[in-house]
């Protein structure tokens, strides 16, 4: 699945909100991360793409006090972009979703990964079985 690319820098990035969100929920099957995963990737991208984009045309505005002036509105509004690009690139860099395969004894399906997160939290610490020395 690819990203529409006539959307506008906003939608995009309000698309990559919601997949981050939804990736952090940790509801999604193992499958399902994966394809959020690349789609984010997508979104990012094209935000990438687009604020390039915007960047360029604010370069090739003529020289005049108006022309100062919004260009400096826009390289404020692009610093900002940038900054909540970054962030998002963090979130999608700190997801814990591989594109490894995992071998059938080790699927999480049907379990999601909250509750793989959860089980796996409430092991003991210790082996069990262990003989003290």
């Amino acid at each position: 699945m690819s990203v529409d690319e006539s959307i506008t820098y906003e939608q995009a990035l309000a698309q990559l909100d919601a997949t981050l969100r939804s990736l952090e929920e940790g509801k999604l099957s193992l499958e399902e991360a994966i394809a959020a995963v690349a789609r984010g990737r997508e979104c990012l991208e094209l935000c990438e793409r687009k604020l390039e984009e915007a960047r360029q045309r604010i370069e090739s505005l003529p020289v005049t006090e108006e022309a100062i002036a919004a260009v400096a509105r826009g390289r404020e509004y692009l610093e900002l972009c940038e900054r909540k690009l970054e962030e998002a690139r963090q979130r999608i860099e700190s997801l814990p979703v591989t594109e490894e395969a995992l071998p059938d004894e080790q699927a999480p399906h049907p379990a999601t990964v909250a509750e793989l997160r959860a089980e796996r939290d409430q092991l003991p610490s210790t082996p069990q079985g262990e003989i003290p020395f």
